[in-house]
C-alpha cells in the first residue's frame, strides 16, 4: 500500500468516526430537547396588549398607567425598550381587583 493510499484510508476511517460522533451527539441533544417541560403558563410574558386584553382593558390604558407610575397598576417589565407583564402578575392583578 502506497503512503497516499495509507492517508487516504486514515482520512476515510477518521471521516467515518467523526460522523458516527457527530451524530450520536446529534441524537442526546434531540432527546434531551424533547425531555424538557413545557413552559410553564404562569412564566410567560405578555405582550401590553395581550395584558390589556386579559384584564379587559384598552392598550392606551395600561400606557397611561404605566407612564404615570400609578400606584397599584400590574406590574411590568422592561426588556431593553419592550415592555412586557408576567401572566402571573396580571393574574395576580385581576384576582386583587375582582
Amino acid at each position: 500500500m502506497s503512503r497516499q493510499s495509507e492517508l487516504n484510508s486514515i482520512i476515510e476511517q477518521a471521516a467515518v468516526w467523526f460522523a458516527a460522533v457527530v451524530e450520536a451527539r446529534a441524537d442526546e441533544l434531540l432527546r434531551e430537547r424533547n425531555s424538557l417541560p413545557e413552559p410553564v403558563a404562569s412564566s410567560l410574558l405578555l405582550s401590553p396588549r395581550e395584558a390589556a386584553e386579559l384584564i379587559g382593558l384598552a392598550p392606551s390604558t395600561l400606557a397611561n398607567w404605566r407612564s404615570s407610575e400609578r400606584p397599584g397598576a400590574p406590574t411590568y417589565v422592561k426588556l431593553g425598550r419592550l415592555v412586557k407583564y408576567r401572566r402571573a402578575d396580571v393574574e395576580d392583578w385581576i384576582a386583587a381587583h375582582s
